[in-house]
């Protein structure tokens, strides 16, 4: 007789910072039964091949700042942990590969490249820039403060603009006007 996984089980192993490798060996069941019960009962994954670096304020800041202007954070399921990627034209490749570096520590990854359809206004096809980082436990707080429904901006995202994040926002979104 095969006994049910248990969810608060899965919730204190998961606190512990265990994977589902991990889980399944430490509670003597294969890893697909781990799998299985932590989607059944909507468990986040501790995601071992990602990441799990705490963030320092400014890798914060700089987070923020990019999803509130040209950045997003993408979560392919309920129980999937969060990737930040942000992509620029060719004229602000040096101002992404300046973010690139700045979240090294998340395994961020910085690529160029050139679209491969043409822009329909004007016939051209463009260069752009696009950094991305690893999956990071760290970054579903934010996920979930900026995606209710779709993008929004709350009091509570608010209270994490610094002046870094504003300055990003602004090197994102803004512009100049004579």
């Amino acid at each position: 007789m095969k006994i049910k996984i248990q969810k608060q089980d899965l919730e204190r192993y998961l606190k512990e910072g265990y994977g589902d490798q991990e889980i399944a060996d430490k509670m003597g069941y294969g890893y697909n039964s781990i799998y299985a019960a932590r989607r059944r009962y909507g468990l986040p994954r501790n995601n071992k091949l990602g990441n799990t670096f705490k963030l320092t304020e400014e890798q914060t800041s700089i987070i923020v700042g990019s999803v509130l202007g040209d950045g997003s954070l993408k979560r392919y399921s309920s129980t999937a942990n969060t990737m930040f990627t942000c992509e620029h034209g060719q004229k602000q490749n040096f101002y992404n590969k300046w973010k690139a570096d700045k979240l090294k520590d998340l395994k961020s990854v910085y690529t160029e490249y050139t679209r491969k359809t043409v822009d329909p206004r004007t016939g051209k096809f463009y260069s752009s820039s696009v950094t991305r980082t690893l999956v990071n436990t760290e970054l579903n707080k934010f996920y979930d403060l900026f995606y209710i429904d779709n993008k929004q901006v709350s009091q509570e995202v608010l209270s994490y603009v610094t002046p870094l994040a504003l300055a990003v926002w602004l090197m994102d979104d803004g512009s100049k006007k004579s």
